[in-house]
């Protein structure tokens, strides 16, 4: 969403809307911040995030089987 609310991409995204025909390099200064700009870190790793986040959960089917385990 950072991205998308970036004031670049709304300026951008408003000229294609009205002209249909927006060079896509006046985004080109997003993507250096979101390479270079320590605020845009996390955004740059999201997904390898969300994906190690996801391995290091505990899910609900297996807790219940810890717990029926457990009692038996």
């Amino acid at each position: 969403m950072r991205i998308v609310w970036s004031s670049l991409t709304l300026v951008f995204a408003n000229v294609l809307a009205t002209e249909h025909d927006a060079d896509s390099s006046a985004l080109e200064p997003v993507w250096q911040q979101l390479l270079e700009s320590p605020k845009w870190h996390a955004l740059l790793y999201q997904y390898p995030t969300l994906r190690r986040v996801r391995e290091l959960m505990v899910h609900a089917e297996n807790l219940q089987s810890a717990v029926i385990a457990a009692l038996y």
